[in-house]
């Protein structure tokens, strides 16, 4: 069986854009059966903001699987973010796992920035940088775990940072190690 997925991420809700993405949300019923949220819902990270994401997605009534990104942990404000998306019924995913049927799994991260491949920032130098790339490896351990609890054949990672370099192409080069 074909399951269709919706995914989106960096919509950044607040007052300003307020009911700006309710009707293209509710077009999501007719054309996926599950929707991804892939961080940055907000652009300060408060509780108010995330009211505001709820509401956009009130007509939403499949599944929806969301990680958080960068602007949604600013306020620090997550305990009460994070709760507002649960109520909403949001698959809200931080090394976790939703299962949307038999054949399907989602594991979700934030991520973190570090850079790709032999470009990548090591853990070498000062302690500052090591602790940078431990919170990336951290992130990365996290996903690791969550794919290989999902016991479906097909397995999907949602982050908000990029996992490869393929998906950052396009933004200026000197801007992709803090991009994932």
């Amino acid at each position: 069986p074909v399951v269709r997925i919706a995914a989106v991420g960096d919509f950044h809700s607040g007052e300003a854009n307020k009911g700006g993405y309710r009707e293209n949300f509710s077009q999501v019923n007719r054309e996926a059966d599950v929707l991804l949220l892939a961080g940055d819902l907000t652009n300060w990270g408060t509780a108010a903001e995330m009211k505001v994401a709820v509401s956009e997605l009130k007509d939403v009534d499949i599944p929806i699987a969301a990680v958080l990104g960068n602007h949604d942990h600013e306020s620090g404000e997550l305990g009460v973010t994070s709760d507002i998306l649960r109520d909403r019924g949001v698959h809200l995913l931080d090394g976790d796992t939703f299962e949307l049927n038999d054949q399907v799994g989602i594991a979700g991260v934030k991520g973190y920035m570090g850079g790709f491949g032999r470009r990548a920032l090591t853990s070498f130098g000062e302690q500052l940088t090591k602790n940078f790339v431990a919170a990336s490896m951290e992130e990365v351990h996290k996903l690791e775990l969550a794919l290989r609890r999902l016991s479906t054949p097909i397995r999907i990672a949602l982050l908000h940072y990029a996992p490869v370099v393929d998906t950052v192409i396009g933004e200026p080069e000197e801007i992709y190690p803090f991009l994932g």
